[in-house]
């Protein structure tokens, strides 16, 4: 089963505007089996509000790094929460390559397990103090 776009005409206009910012993100949420629809933001805090114990959310970050203006970072962010079942989260998990096609390019990716973990702070300090290729898990 592959993953669609509802709104893919909106996909490059996101991403490009989103490139011209030092920071914000894109979300990604379900909005049926295997169709999700993009929303763009300059606010960290729209992806966190996405994470809901019901929801599966993918997402990018951009990042501006606040020791050197000109390295920014992309990061593709994965959110399954926890009262998803065993049976959906194995279905999805074959969503995640498209999903991070649609979201390229990235620096790095975090799957978040436990969102008061999940922090601007956070992922900035994960992003800007390993080496950018580097997954991360934060439970």
């Amino acid at each position: 089963m592959s993953l669609h776009l509802d709104n893919e005409t909106e996909l490059n206009p996101t991403k490009n505007k989103l490139f011209t910012q030092p920071k914000g993100s894109i979300v990604l949420y379900y909005v049926g089996p295997d169709t999700v629809h993009l929303d763009g933001s300059t606010e960290f805090q729209v992806l966190t509000d996405r994470f809901q114990d019901d929801q599966i959310v993918y997402g990018l970050v951009r990042l501006q790094n606040k020791d050197d203006e000109g390295d920014i970072r992309n990061v593709f962010v994965k959110w399954f929460g926890s009262k998803i079942g065993a049976d959906e989260s194995e279905l999805k998990k074959t969503h995640l390559f498209a999903a991070s096609q649609f979201l390229q390019p990235f620096h790095g990716e975090v799957t978040v397990d436990n969102k008061s973990h999940f922090q601007e702070q956070t992922l900035w300090d994960l992003a800007f103090s390993t080496p950018p290729t580097t997954s991360h898990h934060l439970e």
